[in-house]
């Protein structure tokens, strides 16, 4: 037995043994007494900071896409992988529709339109790029001109994004549209890089226009302009064409799937961050699982006010829903529901609901980010936790 007396790191020292009557009690019954309860072992435990815990699902898209790593710097994922980017620093599965980049040069702004003073000196080693290159370009002009891409798209509702950084920081300069006078949004810039974006609805064609570079100069990398209401993952365009990036279609199904689930009775719980629309759909699926389009249970966020949802179908017929109202846009959501036959409960950002019913339909796959059956809907945001029990419980 060893001393108690003497330090945890002297009496484990040189011993390969490990003693958990050295722990503190606390650390031992915490967890027995903790808020799961009768939820301590869950059957699948999608956790973004654990990339093992991922390998469970089958990832489908074709081509590379971009995430953000754990030290802010935009790298490239290869086809058919889930991507896991770190928002303000916290790991978070990232899931998206098809996008393209309408900009043919997001990068080479030698190939914009500048007006009268503004020089552009591509590839400057002032100054790492968010991509962590020396690929960036310096833009220098008199404060009242600037350079721009035009007409890249005509008559829809699109989205603007670049990253720029001050030289000395206090830099003042204005994103807006070189074809109509919409909306002109000011920037302040600091001496960190930051992804600006403006949304307009334009009625003819669109572009995008940086204005009023000052002669001490900005840095500028990663234009992109896409239709739609929220900046997605950066697409680059090197070659003077424009890049759609595919969908990401993250599944578990077959035995990944049954090997978790519980067809009688189950509990799951989802925090998510969903950030807008896909085109013309009112809502997106953060969740979906069942067998088709007419037997399933899926978790929504509603694009018009925010709400989120959990509403289950059977035969086509719905059986469950709970909604709850309120602007969950980039906001990170938490979700559960609890099933089984008579007893079906939800909670919804702290927000609880109850219904007897006595459906549990079949399942057989779950879908991260998309529907079961269909294309339109597809979350535009990130995931970063999703856990399921095989138990119900009442203390939702």
């Amino acid at each position: 037995t060893l001393p108690l007396t003497r330090p945890l790191t002297q009496r484990l020292s040189n011993l390969n043994e490990f003693h958990p009557n050295e722990l503190d009690p606390f650390l031992l019954f915490d967890t027995r007494d903790s808020m799961l309860g009768e939820l301590e072992s869950p059957t699948l435990d999608l956790d973004a900071s654990k990339p093992d815990s991922l390998n469970v699902i089958t990832a489908t898209r074709s081509g590379v896409a971009t995430y953000t790593d754990a030290d802010g710097v935009i790298q490239t994922a290869p086809e058919n992988t889930v991507r896991v980017d770190h928002v303000d620093g916290v790991p978070m599965m990232l899931i998206e529709p098809s996008a393209t980049n309408l900009v043919p040069y997001s990068e080479d702004f030698g190939y914009w339109i500048k007006q009268t003073g503004t020089v552009v000196t591509p590839n400057t080693t002032e100054t790492l790029s968010p991509d962590g290159t020396y690929n960036a370009s310096k833009i220098t002009s008199n404060g009242t001109s600037g350079l721009y891409v035009s007409s890249v798209g005509s008559a829809s509702e699109n989205t603007k994004s670049v990253y720029l950084k001050g030289v000395n920081g206090g830099e003042q300069v204005i994103l807006k549209d070189p074809n109509q006078s919409i909306t002109h949004k000011a920037l302040t810039l600091t001496t960190e890089w930051e992804r600006y974006t403006l949304t307009e609805t334009q009625t003819g064609g669109f572009g995008i226009w940086i204005d009023d570079i000052p002669a001490t100069g900005i840095y500028m990398w990663g234009a992109q302009v896409e239709t739609g209401s929220v900046a997605t993952s950066y697409i680059p365009t090197t070659s003077g064409s424009t890049v759609q990036r595919a969908a990401d279609n993250l599944v578990i199904d077959g035995a990944a799937f049954s090997d978790f689930y519980n067809a009688t009775e189950g509990t799951w719980y989802c925090e998510v961050v969903p950030k807008g629309n896909e085109g013309s759909a009112n809502y997106t699926f953060i969740i979906e699982y069942g067998t088709d389009n007419t037997d399933r249970v899926g978790f929504f966020y509603y694009v018009a006010d925010g709400s989120l949802s959990v509403t289950g179908f059977n035969s086509n017929s719905q059986y469950y829903n709970q909604t709850k109202l309120g602007d969950s846009t980039n906001q990170l959501a938490r979700i559960s529901y609890s099933y089984k036959s008579g007893n079906h409960k939800s909670a919804i950002n702290g927000t609880s609901d109850s219904d007897t019913d006595t459906v549990v339909p079949p399942a057989n796959q779950l879908k991260l980010g998309k529907r079961i059956v269909g294309t339109k809907g597809s979350l535009v945001g990130h995931i970063k936790r999703l856990i399921y029990w095989p138990t119900h419980s009442d203390s939702l």
